[in-house]
């Protein structure tokens, strides 16, 4: 079922609990990210300096890595 699934899913779906989030994050598991990305022809390849998941967060995540970079400390 995994393989079949979009980039976006793929990520939800390592919020689900901490043993799905293992097995996605696993090395082993790198195809199921790989052909998630395959589908989405327009995005261009994962930098090399980046995990497929990680890269996937990056776009489809909806935390801003930089924002905090310009928020005021308190």
């Amino acid at each position: 079922i995994l393989q079949f699934l979009y980039p976006r899913d793929l990520l939800t779906m390592t919020g689900i609990n901490k043993a799905t989030r293992k097995i996605l994050l696993c090395k082993a598991n790198r195809r199921f990210w790989t052909s998630a990305l395959a589908k989405l022809r327009h995005l261009p390849p994962c930098p090399p300096h980046l995990s497929e998941p990680h890269y996937v967060a990056l776009i489809f995540g909806g935390n801003c890595m930089v924002s905090s970079l310009f928020t005021p400390s308190r």
